[in-house]
């Protein structure tokens, strides 16, 4: 879709954010993010909101990237009052990370977020996945 079929086929934007926000339209869209060295990785996941400076409410997230292997983890010290078994479960779930290796000590990270909230100065390009 360019930006010309998209002016002709909505010719005002609040036909657009229908065509977007739809709850019969829900669009995967493409994500890809940056860290402060290059690109981070890549978003898969539904746009619930947006605003001016790209912040965006997303849904269904699943989040792509790569890593070099760990020479050796670090565990971080316990800090405050022990915490009983199974109560932070019931607080909220961890997404669980799938690593697969690439080779070369490089892995393919993998996890999926219900819901997140993604910050603009992050984004480095949107991209609509077609149907």
């Amino acid at each position: 879709m360019t930006l010309m079929t998209t002016q002709t086929a909505y010719p005002t934007l609040e036909a657009l954010f229908t065509f977007i926000f739809g709850p019969e339209n829900r669009l995967i869209f493409v994500i890809i993010t940056r860290s402060h060295t290059g690109v981070r990785g890549v978003l898969h996941a539904t746009l619930v909101a947006f605003d001016k400076q790209w912040n965006m409410a997303l849904s269904d997230v699943l989040e792509v990237w790569q890593r070099k292997r760990a020479k050796q983890r670090k565990i971080p010290p316990v800090m405050g009052k022990p915490v009983p078994k199974g109560t932070a479960a019931k607080i909220s779930t961890i997404p669980v990370v799938t690593e697969t290796p690439l080779g070369k000590g490089m892995y393919e990270c993998k996890r999926h977020v219900p819901q997140m909230m993604m910050r603009g100065e992050h984004v480095v390009l949107i991209n609509v996945v077609e149907r």
